[in-house]
């Protein structure tokens, strides 16, 4: 199935798809991947992949790993608004500031994924 989709004052919300090396990770994991991803390669489609969401994952390590990410956002010196990791069992670093929310998560996810023991 697709992701569930908002529409609100015209502009298109989804639920953001983890990415493919996010993805390998998160089966190494044993997390089981339910949607299709596809990687893009000049605008073409060149392969597909098992995926999930990015709230999904993340609600997977909260409740079967015990591992919190939060983003948290910032405002930098010009006024821009700026997002970093803080987690409960990562440390957080300052000098990585991601633009967006989703850009921030993405990275937290993979550092979770590290720290899964079997």
């Amino acid at each position: 199935g697709s992701s569930p989709v908002l529409i609100t004052n015209k502009k298109i919300m989804e639920e953001q798809l983890i990415s493919f090396e996010t993805a390998k990770l998160a089966k190494e994991k044993r997390f089981d991947l339910t949607k299709l991803g596809y990687k893009e390669e000049n605008g073409e489609i060149i392969d597909t992949y098992s995926t999930t969401t990015q709230s999904l994952l993340q609600k997977w390590l909260r409740e079967e790993h015990k591992i919190h990410i939060v983003i948290m956002p910032c405002i930098i010196p010009s006024n821009e608004v700026k997002y970093y990791i803080f987690t409960g069992k990562l440390k957080w670093d300052w000098a990585e500031l991601f633009d967006t929310y989703e850009e921030a998560l993405e990275v937290g996810l993979q550092e979770a994924l590290k720290l899964v023991k079997f």
